[in-house]
């Protein structure tokens, strides 16, 4: 199965977010992220066992009550990464220095249970939406800066009260999530 653990916005800020792209005629060339679909990844387990993410499920139960719930920030910045810079996220800010904490934690946690922790480095964001692979270069400019431009207002914070892990399942309409074990902070 493929798993990964993550923090969620609640449900009223994942549907602002996702308003941000209503407006925009993207042709059908991005693949947006359904409202929720939106979250944060603190780790990538890639696919592995059941056996290793009941592993996992217990890592997760173990750091959750360590860390006290925080309010994270979007203030209207886009970031562009991945192959061909096709990936379009949403910021993120406030106190990062939590965030970093039960990230940290929770790698550790995962590592005791002996699964794979990803040395990818941590940049937090919410992914938006990925542009398609038969945008040309100039449509792809074009998208970044319509997107950056919708982004640009929106300021508003969340509360992260608890940690998931969720199994990622793709199909030809997208990833669905389903939670496998919510650990509730503090």
């Amino acid at each position: 199965m493929r798993v990964f653990v993550a923090v969620t916005p609640d449900p009223g800020s994942r549907r602002r977010l996702a308003a941000v792209l209503e407006g925009l005629d993207d042709r059908g060339l991005l693949r947006r992220v359904p409202a929720q679909n939106l979250h944060l990844t603190l780790a990538f387990l890639g696919e592995i066992s059941p056996t290793r993410a009941d592993s996992a499920a217990c890592a997760v139960s173990r750091i959750g009550p360590g860390i006290a719930p925080f309010r994270l920030d979007i203030s209207g910045a886009l970031l562009v990464f991945g192959s061909r810079r096709s990936i379009l996220a949403a910021a993120v800010g406030g106190d990062l220095e939590r965030l970093e904490r039960l990230r940290d934690r929770l790698q550790t946690a995962l590592a005791e249970e002996g699964l794979p922790t990803g040395e990818r480095s941590f940049r937090p964001h919410l992914t938006l939406a990925r542009i398609r692979p038969r945008a040309s270069g100039r449509e792809r400019t074009a998208l970044r800066r319509e997107v950056a431009s919708l982004l640009a207002p929106v300021r508003f914070s969340f509360r992260i009260e608890d940690l998931g892990l969720y199994r990622s399942r793709i199909g030809t309409s997208g990833a669905s999530y389903q939670l496998l074990e919510r650990a509730e902070l503090g």
